[in-house]
């Protein structure tokens, strides 16, 4: 009689763990094909490093230009003098940056360049064109040096990250 319990226990386990299994699989091939991916029902995010902190951006129309805004702030803990700062609208491939103005728009830089250790600076991203109501999502580059305690610049580091937000 001991083997009938043993062996009708066996079997609910086993039973039950193919369902756990199968279960487990189905999530998987969910999440790896993008279906449970959290970033279809946010319509704000702004990744760049750990190092680097990205306040969440806010984006507007006015006009014939749909505007961009946001904060970065130095984590690193040491001061950092950015460089050449690039931003890209991965809709339309419009690119801007603080090294001037260009046809497809303008990045202005609200504050200096020497970010001391949990400074922030704002950026503020004009592109020509109509954007009212989308979610546009833009890819962030920036080269910086670290500068040393004798006011020496460091080799270039580069940064990347991205920006998602809904231009209201």
């Amino acid at each position: 009689m001991q083997n009938k319990k043993g062996q009708a226990a066996m079997e609910y386990l086993m039973t039950y763990g193919w369902v756990l299994i199968t279960i487990l699989i189905i999530i998987a091939v969910l999440l790896s094909s993008g279906i449970l991916d959290s970033g279809k029902f946010n319509n704000q995010e702004c990744k760049i490093t750990p190092d680097f902190p990205c306040l969440t951006p806010g984006g507007e129309q006015d006009a014939s230009l749909y505007k961009i805004r946001f904060n970065i702030t130095n984590g690193l803990g040491y001061p950092i003098q950015l460089q050449e700062i690039t931003l890209r609208d991965l809709t339309t491939g419009a690119k801007i940056s603080n090294s001037g103005h260009t046809t497809e728009g303008l990045l202005n830089v609200i504050g200096s360049l020497r970010l001391d250790p949990g400074k922030s600076i704002v950026l503020a991203g004009e592109f020509n064109g109509q954007a009212q109501g989308d979610i546009r999502t833009f890819y962030l580059t920036f080269d910086y040096q670290r500068i040393t305690e004798s006011g020496i610049l460091t080799n270039t580091r580069y940064v990347s990250g991205r920006i998602k937000t809904k231009i209201e």
